[in-house]
């Protein structure tokens, strides 16, 4: 019984003290895959990088905190990409400005064109980001089905359902999809 009291005592002290506002630290795969999503790479890339399925990455993002702390990576990231693309601007200008100056003479403007060529050719990364929206509406679940339903289903390259017994699938909006429903209620 003294142990009990103790284990009780120890309890008490515990949610006594415990600061209900406190987040665990992240694991190290969380931390990669946080990284790796503000980074902005794909879900299912993410996934494969550090060996879990896409199904548990959205998972994650499903937890406010943690899309949260995904978004602001995206924005730093963001924010240090247009950096860097408004220096290529500036730089790209500084090129422009220099080859009106020297025009009239032509003498040197083959450098001044080939620095303009490769200033214009290089990445702009600012707009490679995945806008954080896209992270709000994903949702991946995996469905283990026994193999004679799986059979009934035809699926393309793309690993998406085209087919149900034999039955081609159709891309419909809600409202094309009402009036199907209307039209086969009609029919009996």
């Amino acid at each position: 019984m003294p142990a009990f009291r103790a284990f009780a005592q120890i309890l008490d002290i515990y949610f006594y003290h415990m600061d209900t506002s406190f987040t665990p630290a992240l694991t190290a795969t969380h931390q990669k895959i946080l990284d790796l999503l503000g980074s902005g790479l794909p879900e299912g890339t993410v996934a494969s990088a550090v060996g879990c399925t896409p199904a548990y990455i959205s998972q994650l993002l499903s937890e406010p905190e943690f899309r949260s702390q995904v978004l602001e990576k995206r924005v730093v990231a963001l924010q240090a990409q247009s950096k860097r693309d408004g220096r290529y601007d500036a730089l790209e200008d500084r090129l422009l400005e220099r080859l009106e100056e020297i025009l009239p003479f032509m003498s040197r403007s083959a450098e001044v064109t080939r620095a303009m060529q490769v200033v214009n050719a290089a990445k702009r990364r600012g707009s490679s980001i995945d806008q954080p929206a896209q992270l709000e509406n994903t949702r991946q679940v995996i469905l283990n089905m026994p193999v004679s339903v799986i059979n009934q289903f035809a699926l393309s390259a793309s690993r998406e359902v085209i087919e149900v017994n034999g039955k081609p699938m159709v891309s419909a909006t809600s409202q094309q999809l009402k009036n199907m429903v209307d039209a086969a209620q009609g029919e009996k």
